[in-house]
């Protein structure tokens, strides 16, 4: 399952940036324990809070926008499907974003950007 989770998240993260004051990747990864959360301290915030403005079309958006908005549409869909997801912030300007989603593998899949507030 672990690998499913991972093979789907590559695609659907394929060529997307995570828009803020800057342009971020998303990057994957899996891990045992998700303790480095403590460490950064990192709280807890809403998924839908987070992808709201990438999920929301505008009356201007171009093609290549509507497109990149229905990709982060269908991202948060699959994202959502998993009742034990959590997102974690870490405090700005710069904060790593993390999503994780535990695996029956007893490993975490963590689907981690940035985002700059100033």
């Amino acid at each position: 399952m672990q690998t499913e989770i991972v093979a789907t998240l590559q695609q659907l993260t394929a060529n997307l940036l995570c828009m803020s004051e800057t342009e971020a990747p998303f990057e994957l990864k899996t891990c045992k324990d998700i303790a480095f959360l403590q460490t950064e301290n990192a709280k807890e915030i809403a998924l839908t809070d987070f992808f709201r403005n990438s999920t929301t079309a505008k009356d201007w958006h171009d093609e290549t926008e509507k497109a990149t908005v229905k990709q982060f549409q269908v991202l948060l869909a699959y994202l959502q499907s998993f009742e034990q997801l959590r997102a974690y912030k870490t405090a700005t300007p710069a904060a790593n974003i993390y999503i994780i989603i535990p695996s029956v593998e007893n490993f975490f899949v963590v689907l981690q950007t940035m985002v700059v507030e100033t």
